[in-house]
């Protein structure tokens, strides 16, 4: 276990399939609290178990929606639920939908940028 790591909260966001619950509990396996945001409350459920079993700490959310910003908006609220956290990580998951709008709207993925920014400053 890494002394600096532990105790320290992040939020994994996009807890999608075995991989990335693996991560989750990797991140609990060095000491850190985990928090994590998915759809997929059963796959969250069964982390935590994981997690647990290693003495580790998982938490998490259910969330059903698969845009960047809600997601992030979700996080946030999550954070300031838990009285803060010191990192956020993203997974993005091959099941996300492709977004051809951002193909007619140039402009969109800098405003998308621009809003995350506001989320976490």
């Amino acid at each position: 276990m890494t002394d600096s790591l532990t105790g320290r909260r992040v939020i994994v966001a996009g807890v999608a399939n075995e991989l990335t619950a693996f991560i989750c509990l990797r991140l609990a396996m060095e000491g850190l609290h985990v928090i994590g945001i998915s759809s997929d409350q059963a796959l969250l459920q069964q982390t935590a178990h994981e997690v647990r079993d290693v003495h580790g700490r998982f938490d998490y959310a259910v969330h059903f929606s698969q845009d960047a910003v809600d997601v992030m908006s979700k996080s946030a609220r999550v954070a300031e639920e838990y009285g803060g956290v010191d990192s956020v990580v993203f997974l993005a998951s091959d099941e996300l939908p492709a977004s051809p709008e951002w193909t007619r709207d140039p402009d969109k993925p800098a405003r998308r940028w621009a809003q995350l920014q506001e989320l976490f400053p």
